[in-house]
Parts: structure tokens; C-alpha cells; sequence
């Protein structure tokens, strides 16, 4: 924060603590989430990220995601013409959507370095890094 560097607070494998203090305590998902948050809330995190690899579409995954990679909005958005829903050849009967890991999903976009200075574009599979000298690319 001194620094003024964004960061984020992850509390990773937030399923095996639910479900050992569903067996060892009795303890509702609830109150088990509530509890860790809280204790992280008196040690002064303000943002805190409970995910679970195992089912990211749970919890606190998906704001994560949308949180650390802003750019993954346009292309989840049908509205935006960033969106990469299939329009060309989805009537055919052999053609299925492209559907990316929630990772690859989730740095899609471009982003700008302030430090270097670079430009990264994140396209599927695709990542194009440029680096502006004196306004020129």
C-alpha cells in the first residue's frame, strides 16, 4: 500500500477447510467462510479472496478473476464487440465454441505495464508484448 503496487489477498484450498470443520467441529460453510474472514479482517486485509482451485466456479474465484484481469470482462459481455462468441459457421452442426481453462479464460484482454512501459495483449492462446519508445510502438 506504501507503495501504491495493487495487490491481492488469496486464501487458496478454501474447500478442505469448509469441509474439515464440517467434520471435525460441526461447522456449517457459513460460518466457516464468515471465520476466516474475519480473522483475516482483525490481522488488517481489506480484500480478501477465498477460491478454490478444485471448484472455481465457487466462492470468491470468478471476482478474483474479473478483479486481477479487468480485459476478461469484454470478452464474457455479449454486448461488447470484444465478445468471442462464435458467429462465424456456429450454425453448423460440427462446429462447437472455443472454450479455454479458467486460467487461459482468465488473463484474456491487454494490459499496460507502468513500469516498463510494455503493452500486452492476451488473445486465446495468443500474447503480443510491445514496448512504446518515445510514443512510437
Amino acid at each position: 500500500e506504501r507503495y501504491t503496487v495493487p495487490y491481492f489477498m488469496v486464501r487458496t484450498k478454501i474447500d478442505l477447510d469448509i469441509w474439515n470443520n464440517k467434520e471435525d467441529n460441526k461447522l456449517e460453510e457459513a460460518v466457516t467462510l464468515k471465520n476466516i474472514r474475519d480473522e483475516l479482517v482483525q490481522h488488517g486485509v481489506s480484500q480478501i479472496y477465498l477460491v478454490s482451485s478444485r471448484e472455481p466456479d465457487r466462492y470468491d474465484m470468478p471476482a478474483l478473476l474479473a478483479d486481477a484481469f479487468p480485459g476478461v470482462r469484454n470478452y464474457l459481455d455479449a454486448s461488447s464487440f470484444l465478445f468471442a462468441g462464435g458467429t462465424d459457421g456456429a450454425t453448423e452442426s460440427w462446429s462447437l465454441p472455443v472454450l479455454w481453462s479458467s486460467i487461459v479464460a482468465g488473463i484474456q484482454g491487454q494490459w499496460q505495464d507502468a513500469v516498463e512501459d510494455f503493452l500486452y495483449v492476451v488473445d486465446g492462446t495468443d500474447v503480443h508484448i510491445t514496448q512504446q519508445c518515445d510514443g512510437l510502438a
